[in-house]
């Protein structure tokens, strides 16, 4: 309905215009030129007249053409306008239709409501496509991660590869602990492999995972640090295992492993330490020739006036 609005007044425009057109079109006959020269005195000769004939002949036939042309032209533009009106007065008709079929159904409302949602969806969008470009940059991050863990770990394996006397000798000494320990009925064994997160030490003794079993693992792993830190470093000289490391473990490993530290200690030329409560220490059995009893540090507990400890007293 603009648009056609508009075209009516540029038809409206080009109507009066040709009509304008159709008046200012008339052939002169002479007449007007004739009484002004009356009126300055001068006569003008018959040949003069006879002239204004034959353009007034001339001139009749092209205005005529002209008038022709602009009356058909203004009957085409008029027919324009009345169709322009025409189809005005139809899509007049529809809007007013569609409006009361609009009013009578609540669709503005449902019409704002949509635009509500549709506002909503657009921030959704704008939040999705920034968490788009987060999740871009984190997986570019995490990529550029990604190289430098390789590359670490191509460092860790050249790394390891070069101290395999150092991987060896552990292996060994933990293969001499379990042996002590287990003879050969249970097999065992270390890895150390390399990793992305670091060095992974493995090891494990075969059997189900007691208590006991996962306890000699470690007294193993210990023996083994301890005698790899004595050969490269000289220290620490010692070593300390509670007795919560021997919950589980039969009295007869158990004294296997304090011979074993027994033995860790003079090779590291320092002290191997047991805590144990005396009634666990009286069920070991050890073999011939090892005075175990003669490395007992002999402890009284005497922070009361009566003595024991946090009032609890120890026989």
């Amino acid at each position: 309905m603009e648009n056609l609005s508009r075209e009516a007044v540029t038809v409206g425009s080009a109507i009066a215009h040709i009509e304008q057109s159709l008046v200012a079109e008339d052939v002169s006959d002479g007449k007007a030129v004739v009484a002004l020269y009356s009126a300055a005195g001068v006569q003008l000769p018959e040949q003069v007249l006879w002239t204004f004939d034959q353009v007034k002949v001339f001139h009749e036939p092209v205005i005529s053409n002209r008038r022709h042309h602009l009356d058909s032209q203004l009957v085409a533009q008029k027919r324009r306008l009345a169709e322009i009106n025409s189809e005005t007065a139809v899509l007049a008709a529809r809007r007013s239709e569609i409006l009361l079929s609009l009013k009578g159904k609540g669709a503005f409302s449902d019409m704002t409501d949509a635009t509500r949602q549709l506002a909503i969806k657009q921030g959704e969008l704008a939040r999705l496509e920034n968490q788009l470009a987060d999740a871009l940059l984190l997986e570019k991050g995490g990529t550029e991660r990604r190289d430098s863990e390789n590359k670490l770990l191509a460092r860790l394996q050249v790394d390891l590869a070069a101290r395999m006397d150092a991987v060896s000798n552990a292996v060994l000494a933990v293969e001499e602990a379990r042996s002590a320990l287990y003879a050969s009925d249970r097999q065992g064994y270390l890895e150390i492999n390399a990793t992305a997160n670091g060095p992974e030490f493995k090891i494990k003794i075969d059997g189900n995972r007691s208590g006991g079993i996962s306890s000699m693992e470690i007294f193993c792993f210990d023996y083994a640090l301890s005698k790899v830190t004595k050969d490269r470093h000289g220290g620490p000289h010692f070593l300390i295992h509670d007795s919560h490391l021997f919950d589980g473990v039969d009295a007869r490993r158990v004294a296997t492993a304090i011979e074993l530290g027994a033995s860790l200690a003079d090779y590291i030329e320092g002290q191997y330490i047991v805590l144990l409560n005396s009634d666990e220490f009286d069920k070991l059995h050890f073999t011939a020739g090892f005075d175990a009893r003669a490395s007992v540090v002999p402890t009284t507990l005497n922070d009361t006036e009566t003595g024991g400890l946090f009032g609890f007293r120890f026989r």
